[in-house]
């Protein structure tokens, strides 16, 4: 995936963005918008130019996907479209790790789809990270006592009932509208196409690559015979660690 950033503080500012650590690859910005074309690919620019020329440019090159990057308020004349976006939150020096964060949840999800996902450059994520940690955390507090390979669905603590989620439709419904609504047969294939999504918004990538994998666990359970349930066998263990990483994540 070609991709390009396009920043006005190199080379001559002497404290500039670390763009190859925040995304992850090597990386030499330019710090003015190209005169030549550029092959189909991702741009980012960090905004120190006109609406206009950061139209046409998005104009000339209708096959890049291009993200501007402002601390400014969106001008009425730039159209976010399916392949042009404008984040409204400027980049910090010399490494943020927020955004690094985000951009590099969007490459990921891009280069598998083909298909931008803004939303996941958007920092204000940690709605789902906090719903899938508390998932976790009610299916831990219902481990059954007496049987050591059975989660409780409903459990008195101390006067307070907790529900937790002993069946995959438990663990996506929250994520995905109408998903326990669907026929049997459409779940597995609505919990692959989510569970890419879902895993974006977990923070580091070693998190996202925790959550996918526990994800695509849960999946397989379509695939049996009966109703599904997420038993301790095969999922204690991830979903212990799941929940220190989700924790983790949070507190940074």
């Amino acid at each position: 995936m070609n991709l390009l950033v396009i920043d006005p503080d190199w080379p001559a500012q002497p404290r500039k963005r670390d763009w190859t650590s925040m995304l992850g690859r090597q990386i030499v910005p330019n710090p003015s918008l190209p005169c030549h074309a550029v092959p189909p690919g991702v741009v980012f620019i960090h905004f120190r130019f006109s609406v206009a020329d950061l139209t046409k440019f998005a104009d000339d090159h209708s096959e890049c996907v291009v993200i501007v990057i402002s601390g400014d308020v969106k001008d009425s004349s730039w159209k976010d479209t399916a392949r042009r976006y404008w984040r409204n939150k400027p980049v910090r020096k010399p490494d943020d790790l927020e955004f690094s964060q985000c951009a590099q949840a969007f490459l990921e999800a891009f280069h598998v789809s083909g298909k931008p996902n803004f939303a996941l450059l958007e920092p204000e994520r940690d709605e789902a990270r906090l719903a899938l940690c508390l998932l976790c955390e009610a299916w831990l507090m219902n481990r059954d006592t007496t049987d050591e390979g059975k989660v409780n669905a409903a459990q008195d603590h101390n006067g307070i009932i907790v529900n937790a989620p002993i069946t995959p439709d438990d663990w996506f419904d929250p994520f995905v509208e109408g998903f326990k609504a669907l026929e049997d047969a459409s779940k597995k294939k609505a919990a692959e196409t989510a569970m890419r999504n879902i895993a974006a918004q977990m923070g580091d990538a070693n998190t996202r690559a925790d959550v996918d994998a526990f994800l695509k666990n849960l999946a397989k359970l379509y695939a049996g015979s009966g109703k599904p349930v997420v038993a301790r066998l095969g999922f204690e263990v991830i979903i212990e660690k799941l929940v220190k990483k989700l924790k983790s994540t949070e507190a940074r």
